[in-house]
């Protein structure tokens, strides 16, 4: 089964690790692979309709004529958000455990009649949901209907099922986390808290041992709901298994449904340093989190915003690169997300365990002097590029019309999060003319050049913040080291709170 965790990008000499996107967990793995299985539907442009079942099941239909094969995905709003302290990782091992028999099938025959089909069988688990997905030829639609709603329904609860599955995401986790915990769900904690949606989706070793039959058996019953369920059935409505589907998944009690819409992550009040020890004697990583509050980056200008974070970050770039403590690469970037209440701005390096101190130290000295050293100097220069780049940037007339199966999944995506279906459109936006989209590019061009000295500097000082800055340690280091080059840069450590270090679990 394909599961999400935060994307983490690979560590190169010109990638950072923990900046440069969002840095919420997302289902970013799991949803590309189903996107993708999308494209061996077929067939051509169709229509988009929807219905909803007398027990609140909602079933999306993206008619795709001439489709050689039939895709059928059901998902539930609700994921890891869901899963209680202590038993971490619940929702993706009962995703796990759909996959291994029901009461109308052994796993074998499961396994048999899947492989029988062919096709795509996937599954996969973030915060929010559990989705799970096939794509089989239109012969065999009816019959991968009826076998993927009795997994959805039926998963294999017994001692032996949960044993199994119990070993193979344990095996997952020690191949996910060489340092025997997830780097990026260490950061997301240190950053974020105890936050709901920064739940570690797979788990812990400890939370994983925890969890009973009898507690995924109350998961399934909570949230495996008529109203908590919505369907995606794409290809040619000729073969569309709609009454399978309709017959299985109407069986669903209508029970309640989650609102995960509202659901934001707060970011953690306070200055505060956690250590993850490694298994790397030779280097140590390091990550500065400089959050700001949404009120602070919403309240800025977006073209000054816009501006003054790209000179923000290019700046430290050239700066941490000419550091010579700073051996292996440095990287500056904003990361932000609609699902957070605000921005980071991260520095990130790796570094030999004995420069960890002058590493800190020169991180947070670098984000400093940005801080009060922007002034017309650099306004020019970072303006003058912003302009140059503009410039050579053509406005775009060309509007394609969206493709009913990329439609289908956004509105799938939305109605796990949301009551009813939104549809959306498949018809395409009328372009603006051409004279229209020449007076907004100029005006976007003369607000940049209107941009000040001092409000370039207002806006620079208010995006770099170190009352809650968060240090994250990964190696052979101590707080002490992060802690003593906090204060030679000047940072004030008043208050500053040390976790207890991340160990193997």
């Amino acid at each position: 089964m394909m599961t999400s965790l935060a994307a983490q990008p690979p560590v190169t000499a010109a990638t950072p690790k923990f900046g440069g996107g969002s840095t919420i967990p997302t289902s970013s793995h799991g949803d590309a692979a189903a996107k993708a299985a999308t494209d061996l539907v077929g067939g051509r442009q169709g229509e988009l309709s929807s219905e909803t079942l007398p027990n609140g099941v909602r079933i999306i239909v993206a008619d795709r004529p001439g489709a050689a094969s039939t895709k059928i995905q059901v998902g539930i709003g609700a994921g890891s958000m869901q899963d209680p302290q202590g038993k971490l990782g619940q929702a993706h091992l009962l995703e796990h455990l759909a996959f291994e028999g029901s009461p109308s099938h052994t796993g074998a025959q499961q396994e048999k009649l899947r492989s029988d089909m062919g096709g795509i069988w996937n599954a996969y688990t973030n915060q929010e949901s559990i989705v799970y997905y096939g794509v089989v030829p239109n012969k065999d639609a009816t019959a991968g209907a009826s076998l993927l709603t009795d997994m959805f329904q039926h998963p294999n609860l017994r001692k032996d099922a949960l044993e199994q599955e119990r070993a193979a995401v344990k095996n997952e986790i020690v191949y996910r986390r060489p340092y025997g915990i997830d780097q990026w769900e260490a950061f997301n904690t240190l950053v974020y808290g105890a936050d709901s949606r920064a739940n570690n989706i797979i788990g812990t070793e400890q939370s994983i041992n925890a969890i009973t039959p009898k507690d995924l058996k109350a998961y399934h019953d909570n949230y495996f709901t008529g109203r908590n369920t919505v369907v995606l059935v794409e290809g040619d409505k000729r073969h569309l298994p709609l009454d399978t589907i309709r017959t299985e998944l109407g069986k669903l009690p209508a029970g309640g449904r989650v609102d995960n819409s509202g659901e934001t992550l707060t970011i953690d009040k306070g200055k505060a340093i956690q250590v993850v020890p490694g298994t790397d004697t030779n280097s140590v990583e390091l990550a500065v989190a400089l959050p700001i509050s949404k009120d602070v980056f919403d309240g800025i200008d977006p073209t000054k915003r816009r501006l003054v974070a790209n000179s923000i970050t290019e700046v430290l770039n050239q700066r941490m690169r000419r550091n010579h403590d700073l051996t292996y690469g440095a990287f500056a970037s904003f990361s932000q997300d609609d699902a957070s209440d605000g921005a980071l701005l991260v520095l990130e390096t790796t570094v030999a365990p004995d420069a960890v101190r002058a590493a800190t130290r020169d991180m947070f000295a670098i984000a400093k002097d940005a801080r009060d050293g922007f002034g017309p100097k650099t306004l020019t220069e970072h303006k003058k590029a912003m302009i140059s780049r503009m410039q050579q940037r053509e406005p775009d007339t060309e509007v394609a019309r969206p493709q009913v199966g990329d439609v289908a999944e956004m509105a799938f995506q939305t109605a796990l999060r949301a009551p009813g279906v939104e549809l959306g459109s498949l018809e395409p936006v009328a372009p603006k003319s051409a004279r229209a989209q020449k007076a907004a590019f100029t005006k976007e061009l003369n607000q940049l050049r209107a941009v000040t000295g001092k409000q370039f500097a207002d806006a620079a000082s208010a995006l770099i913040d170190f009352d809650d800055a968060k240090v994250l340690v990964v190696g052979d280091a101590t707080a002490a080291d992060v802690k003593g080059g906090m204060r030679d840069a000047g940072i004030d450590t008043k208050g500053l709170k040390v976790l207890d270090p991340l160990v193997r679990r």
